[in-house]
């Protein structure tokens, strides 16, 4: 029972409760997780190289599945810190990127045929909004080069076992 003083209920039926576990999946330029394709490092250490950008790739494995986290729907884009964020991604980002930093931005990387592969993960360098902006527009970028790169890679695994099953003629 809870009133104005006390907000919280502390009686639940067991069955309300929906428990989910899945792995997660993560490379930055220092590490790449062997289930993600090796191109993602790839683009993180370009974008650690040439922009000074700390950034990692996450994806989330449903059911002991390979690397397969495409879903139908993408994450959000946009910033999140203590005061908007949602604790799961605040969670993954002081995992990666230290406890002090305080504001992320996040973008999905969606694949051609439009599911999502995963998610880059970046700390916001500037305080200001454009700054913000500009950081954002970097990683949005870099989250469609990612994307266009494992499409690429996954294209001719796709059309060789596709040659290889059909019968040969001489």
């Amino acid at each position: 029972m809870s009133d104005a003083s006390n907000p919280f209920t502390f009686e639940y039926a067991l069955g309300a409760l929906e428990v989910t576990a899945c792995d997660l999946v993560v490379t930055t330029p220092q590490s790449r997780d062997p289930m993600a394709d090796e191109t993602v490092r790839k683009v993180l250490t370009l974008l650690k190289e040439q922009h000074g950008t700390d950034a990692a790739f996450v994806a989330e494995l449903h059911d002991e599945s390979p690397m397969q986290p495409a879903t139908a729907m993408a994450p959000r884009s946009g910033f999140h810190d203590d005061a908007t964020g949602d604790v799961y991604v605040l969670a993954v980002c002081r995992q990666v990127f230290g406890p002090f930093a305080r504001c992320f931005i996040r973008v999905p990387v969606v694949l051609a045929d439009g599911r999502n592969y995963g998610t880059l993960y970046a700390a916001c360098k500037g305080p200001s909004e454009d700054e913000r902006r500009r950081d954002a527009a970097l990683v949005e970028m870099t989250a469609q080069l990612t994307a266009r790169l494992v499409d690429a890679r996954r294209v001719p695994a796709r059309s060789k076992s596709v040659n290889e099953a059909q019968p040969q003629y001489a």
